[in-house]
């Protein structure tokens, strides 16, 4: 066959929406349709994307990298932020749908998973433009099983699949395809690697999905801080590291293969259509003025630290430790000292407030702490006459210190703000396109991974590093040419090393991946192998010793034993009544309702699966710790409303045979000494009782 003609530039159809209630252009005769070139052919003609109804003409290395994944099998996708990962995602699911209706004419379904729903729409409308396919979003109030009859992609988060996948709503032999959208998440107690542990462990069926991963960074094996940077200025070290972690996320994910763009000529197009940033530096900045004022302020906190530890019984000295002062309340909490447990939760505050807030001008970070003492008081409705005078201390101690720093002119702002702020200003005059100052998106790290952002010029840091991933992430953010990404750093500090150390584990991951392509498919294959099946075994030992455990473990409900507030040893109820759902450990509302009291949210708050309707508080009125949220499964309609529980802020108390009481606090539920009945599923709940 003759190859197509070349395409000299990108082109565009009317686009088709295909929500749930819209009519969908499809494609009449999939029997004699000629996937062929769509599996061989480098350039696909127009002529070609219009009888597949493909609406937007791929790049060269997008048809690259979808025939290396269609010649691979299950494969990790590996391209930079802004490169069209989920198109090619997109034309993946597309071709794979065309072939089963072409060789079967079957029902088609795949999920497309993303690790959080900000993204959602965007994906939706991204593999909307591969045409045919009726792609829907499992929203916050839905579950996903609902839209398996009607649906041919479900874009949804890992949690919402994983809890239908345990609830046996639905089976891993109704998927086709598994899409890991930001895969590099596939490690530890994710969701991801709960799916995969599903899929390979319990399982493992004769058809199982493929599967297909996303990344614009795979990330590096995790390595003691101590020894960082002796481990990658070493080269052996840094390869050895990094193919570890690669065979560790494939093995997780059960890929064949690292796909990334080969062809010299594509790797060019890449870097002539997918601007990157000229400009990618670490500004640090010298903040020596600033820091005498801090250490005033500094010494402030200190001297009321030691003040408040005077005023426990028994007496505490003076800590800049968090964890030090976090034992100490832990064991005030064991021995029903609700005095020392109040004022050392004073102390745990100002000791944050000394590590956390010198990024901030000094009027901030004085009204902060100001705002918390605050808080902390008048959450209670007849606090004890101590708090009482550790409060007024504390407030008049403050107002002192604004008095003396309110004519500093590090007052209102602060060495790095002004570095900003001119960093800004010269940026924006050097170029008349410049896209910011009067169009300016300030984030958190959402913006960092998955989020589409528009043509955007700079990209600035300010005193914030997360990992290697995010360092790569953020820096393909800034996509308009000639574009310029800065991080914003004091110089020497803790974010200025971590960053040092990102750039150098990119470097890392940069070898690994240029290693793995020159090891054969065979040694591959047994290395993923040997890789594999270490972590199934490690997953099955995990969950031997988790079902021997809980074996040993007394049902709660036959336990006699009371939970109480862990700061002030109030009574909430019973252990019996606790069941858990997933991760969520909860007791009904109306069994709690004289021992709590309930602040309502106007309106509800949406998290997933899960309305939260309001805050549950202690019911000592001295106390009024929160302890937990008021919420509703949205996807189990049959169950009232219930108070979830944060396990780190109980007490439970046991008694044995003899009589004795046993105090067990612990922070994680999974930790708990007793066993505590599932929900039953829904599914049981709507079969005939002849037919339980």
């Amino acid at each position: 066959m003759a190859s197509p003609p070349v395409i000299p530039k990108q082109f565009t159809y009317e686009i088709i929406t295909t929500g749930l209630n819209s009519p969908i252009k499809e494609i009449q005769d999939y029997t004699n349709l000629d996937l062929e070139p769509f599996e061989k052919s480098p350039i696909w003609s127009n002529n070609y994307l219009s009888q597949l109804n493909i609406q937007r003409q791929p790049f060269a290395f997008q048809i690259e990298l979808v025939q290396s994944v269609i010649n691979s099998g299950n494969s990790l996708v590996s391209l930079r932020t802004g490169a069209g990962k989920t198109y090619i995602a997109a034309l993946l699911i597309k071709y794979y749908y065309m072939k089963k209706q072409k060789e079967e004419n079957k029902q088609f379904l795949t999920f497309f998973f993303i690790p959080n729903r900000s993204i959602r729409d965007q994906q939706v409308a991204a593999i909307h433009d591969v045409g045919d396919l009726r792609v829907m979003p499992c929203d916050d109030d839905s579950s996903v099983h609902e839209f398996v009859q009607y649906s041919h992609v479900i874009v949804c988060t890992p949690q919402k699949f994983l809890n239908c996948l345990v609830d046996k709503t639905i089976f891993l032999n109704q998927v086709d395809l598994l899409i890991f959208d930001e895969c590099h998440h596939c490690i530890g107690n994710h969701p991801y690697s709960k799916i995969m542990e599903q899929y390979l462990v319990y399982h493992p069926l004769e058809h199982q999905p493929k599967i297909i991963g996303l990344t614009a960074s795979c990330g590096t094996k995790l390595t003691r801080p101590e020894l960082v940077f002796e481990e990658l200025s070493n080269s052996q070290k840094r390869q050895h590291n990094a193919l570890n972690k690669l065979y560790e996320l494939c093995a997780t994910l059960n890929c064949n293969n690292v796909v990334t763009i080969k062809n010299a000529e594509h790797i060019e197009e890449l870097s002539k259509k997918i601007h990157m940033p000229i400009d990618d530096q670490i500004l640090t900045v010298q903040s020596m003025s600033f820091d005498q004022h801090l250490k005033k302020l500094g010494a402030t906190i200190k001297s009321l630290l030691e003040y408040i530890g005077s005023q426990c019984s028994p007496t505490i000295d003076k800590f800049t430790d968090e964890q030090n002062l976090v034992e100490n309340k832990k064991d005030a909490e064991k021995q029903n000292n609700f005095t020392n447990v109040i004022l050392i939760k004073y102390m745990i505050m100002f000791v944050k407030r000394l590590d956390a807030l010198t990024d901030l001008p000094l009027k901030s970070i004085i009204n902060d702490i100001i705002n918390k003492i605050d808080l902390f008081y008048n959450k209670k409705e007849t606090p004890m006459a101590i708090e009482t005078e550790v409060h007024d201390y504390c407030i008049q101690t403050m107002n002192s210190i604004v008095e003396q720093l309110k004519e500093s002119q590090y007052y209102l702002t602060n060495p790095k703000l002004d570095f900003l702020t001119d960093l800004l200003q010269r940026l924006i005059k050097q170029r008349d396109d410049a896209r910011g100052l009067s169009n300016v998106l300030i984030a958190t790290d959402i913006v960092q991974e998955g989020l589409d952002v528009p043509e955007c010029s700079f990209i600035i840091r300010y005193e914030f590093v997360s990992n290697e991933i995010g360092t790569v992430q953020s820096r393909g953010r800034a996509r308009a040419e000639k574009s310029s990404c800065f991080l914003v750093v004091d110089e020497g500090s803790k974010n200025h090393v971590k960053e040092m150390t990102n750039r150098l584990k990119e470097k890392e991951m940069l070898e690994a991946l240029n290693r793995w392509q020159q090891i054969s498919s065979h040694d591959l294959k047994l290395n993923l192998q040997k890789v594999q099946n270490r972590i199934i075994d490690e997953w099955r030992a995990a969950a031997d010793l988790k079902k021997r455990f809980q074996s040993t473990l007394q049902d709660s409900e036959d336990i006699d034993g009371k939970v109480s507030c862990r700061a002030c040893d109030y009574y909430l109820g019973e252990i019996s009544w606790i069941r858990k759902r997933n991760n969520s450990y909860f007791v009904q509302q109306q069994q709690l309702a004289e021992h709590v009291e309930i602040e309502l949210y106007s309106p509800a708050k949406m998290y997933k699966e899960i309305q939260v309707n309001g805050k549950v508080r202690c019911g000592n009125r001295k106390c009024r710790e929160d302890i937990g949220g008021v919420q509703q499964y949205t996807d189990r309609p049959d169950i009232r409303e219930i108070c979830a529980l944060a396990c780190k802020k109980l007490k439970f108390t046991l008694k044995d045979p003899d009589g004795d009481c046993k105090v067990s606090m612990v922070n994680k539920w999974t930790e708990i000494t007793f066993k505590i009945p599932e929900l039953e599923p829904l599914m049981s709940i709507n079969v005939a009782p002849d037919q339980q």
